[in-house]
């Protein structure tokens, strides 16, 4: 009787266990540091150009089917929890789905900013290149895209840095911070991303 019992306290605590829903995976997190706890500010994801999507069923990369040059916004209240940062809001690609409070993104050139409630003397920003046709992928060495970046709103300053690394880096008002170097990746891959216009022609 009492190996049964075990049995079914096993089976129960499986159950439990996996039936638990999984965060929201983001390939790149969002966060805030040094405001009020109900403050707003709204981040900015915004394509400058092409930008390109995966298709799984016949692995090519092409332009997106989304609108181009519209940006995906987010909004966080208070400060970022950097004890938890699994918590905090963030983007993900297109292809591999996402749900609110997160928004989508695609492999290209962006310009990342913020508008926070109180407008003066806001200039902050700075431009991710993620034109890496492996990002995102399983394939080594992109297998683990994440990384996360915040804004120190009182000094209207972004830092960045990728999954697992301590510490934080600074980025400088309009700095091109580019994929391959938040992930210590070099020479990057972009020989699949192309214009789909027939042309037979890479773009980068």
């Amino acid at each position: 009787m009492k190996y049964l019992a075990f049995i079914l306290f096993l089976l129960i605590s499986f159950h439990f266990v996996y039936s638990q829903p999984d965060p929201e995976d983001k390939q790149m997190y969002i966060g805030v540091n040094n405001v009020e706890p109900e403050y707003e500010v709204q981040h900015y994801v915004e394509p400058i150009g092409t930008y390109w999507e995966y298709n799984d069923i016949t692995e090519v990369w092409s332009i997106s089917s989304n609108p181009l040059g519209e940006a995906s916004k987010i909004t966080t209240i208070g400060e970022s929890n950097f004890n938890r940062i699994d918590l905090w809001p963030g983007w993900n690609f297109f292809w591999q789905g996402t749900e609110p409070p997160n928004e989508d993104w695609a492999l290209g050139f962006y310009k990342v900013y913020y508008i926070p409630e109180i407008q003066d003397d806001n200039d902050a920003y700075f431009y991710i290149d993620c034109r890496v046709d492996k990002y995102g992928t399983i394939d080594p060495p992109y297998g683990n895209p994440d990384f996360y970046v915040y804004v120190d709103v009182p000094v209207n300053q972004y830092y960045y840095k990728a999954a697992g690394t301590v510490p934080w880096i600074p980025i400088n008002k309009s700095e091109i911070v580019r994929i391959w170097d938040v992930h210590d990746v070099d020479p990057p891959s972009s020989n699949s991303l192309h214009l789909d216009t027939g042309l037979g022609y890479y773009c980068l």
